[in-house]
């Protein structure tokens, strides 16, 4: 099974193919299931994958394909006493509400993004202030101990003068 760690890994056309290919496949449901039921929630799908993996451009570009492949499965069925204007507006309606899902998933990443980046300088400068402590405890301890040693020497050479 393809994880979304696998995904990340793919060149951007793949997600995006995958996108294409699920909108394509969803309006042939639409078609097939007829106009009594709606298959938003599962257009939303590759309108995601397509805004996280690729980016926002290519998310609209999902979108707009998303509420065109709706509005043609939706005017192919020709539903008695209804108006060709209304299939219009519910595909604009449909076609704001997916650009409205694009805008804020993009942003949702966009600011995970700055987040990531700003808890790694974070973590980069706590690291490398770590190493400059660990450094001049290094040094502190060798001058302690370069202290005790002359400390030691001092001693015994002041035995010495004081035994001769």
């Amino acid at each position: 099974m393809i994880s979304w760690e696998h995904l990340t890994k793919f060149p951007k056309w793949v997600p995006l193919a995958l996108g294409v290919f699920g909108v394509l496949l969803l309006g042939v449901l639409d078609y097939l299931t007829g106009p009594e039921l709606a298959f938003s929630l599962f257009y939303l799908l590759p309108i995601f994958l397509v805004t996280w993996m690729v980016g926002r451009t290519a998310g609209v570009s999902i979108a707009v394909l998303g509420a065109v492949t709706w509005l043609v499965a939706d005017l192919a069925w020709d539903v008695p006493n209804s108006s060709v204007i209304v299939h219009y507006w519910n595909g604009a309606v449909r076609l704001g509400f997916f650009l409205i899902v694009v805008r804020l998933l993009s942003a949702w990443k966009q600011n995970k993004e700055e987040k990531e980046k700003a808890l790694k300088n974070i973590l980069s400068a706590l690291s490398g202030e770590n190493a400059v402590r660990k450094r001049l405890s290094r040094q502190s301890r060798s001058q302690m101990s370069s202290c005790d040693s002359l400390r030691r020497t001092s001693r015994r050479r002041v035995r010495r003068s004081a035994l001769q």
